[in-house]
């Protein structure tokens, strides 16, 4: 059977200084300025992340469902510790290699939480909206890999984008630049057919 697993996505985007500086923001422990005025993320109050590398794949996996239990598959992925994991074929053809080896920025096995995907994944990109970057997670995946489950998730084990709606009002409230943020809106947008409509406002509306 094909192995059950989505990618998830994160690209923030640096800014210069001077454009967060036209849009009301300052320095803060969640970024530098850099010798030729390019912002510089550090998430948790790390050392700068280089600006060059902007991209980061990481790839969840999710246990096997009770059908696949009734029909005795096995799981055929192993991950290592260097964030690589290995796909094993079970029924190789010819010329076919018997496994895979495939290395992301994160990886995360059938146990791992929600809240350590949004904390490698998600909350660097939302500290930095405050202080101009703009940032776009998104999973991608076969139906039935867990992309929902990962990003929105149940009421006890919440999701990627719950985490982050979160953080952005925590962050909010911890400002102390003089800036305000209100108010703040949300958009929950559904691409369908090339139509795009956001979920969150009543039909009709302008």
């Amino acid at each position: 059977m094909a192995p059950a697993f989505g990618l998830i996505a994160s690209l923030p985007s640096s800014c210069t200084q001077e454009t967060a500086r036209e849009q009301g923001r300052s320095e803060s422990p969640w970024a530098k300025v850099d010798v030729d005025g390019t912002w510089t993320l550090e998430p948790h109050g790390g050392p700068p992340k280089p600006s060059s590398n902007n991209i980061k794949v990481g790839v969840r996996c999710r246990p096997l469902n009770r059908t696949e239990k009734d029909m005795d598959d096995e799981f055929i992925i192993e991950f290592s510790e260097n964030n690589e994991l290995c796909i094993s074929n079970p029924s190789p053809g010819t010329g076919e290699a018997e496994d895979s080896l495939f290395a992301f920025d994160h990886c995360y096995e059938p146990d791992s939480q929600s809240e350590t995907v949004f904390e490698q994944m998600g909350r660097p990109l939302v500290d930095g909206l405050y202080d101009g970057f703009n940032g776009t997670i998104f999973a991608y995946g076969q139906t039935g890999s867990g992309k929902t489950y990962t990003m929105e998730g149940p009421a006890d084990k919440r999701g990627v984008n719950v985490r982050a709606i979160a953080r952005v009002l925590e962050a909010a409230s911890m400002r102390s630049d003089g800036v305000s943020y209100e108010p703040l809106e949300i958009s929950m947008l559904e691409i369908y057919n090339e139509q795009v409509r956001d979920l969150l406002r009543p039909p009709g509306a302008a």
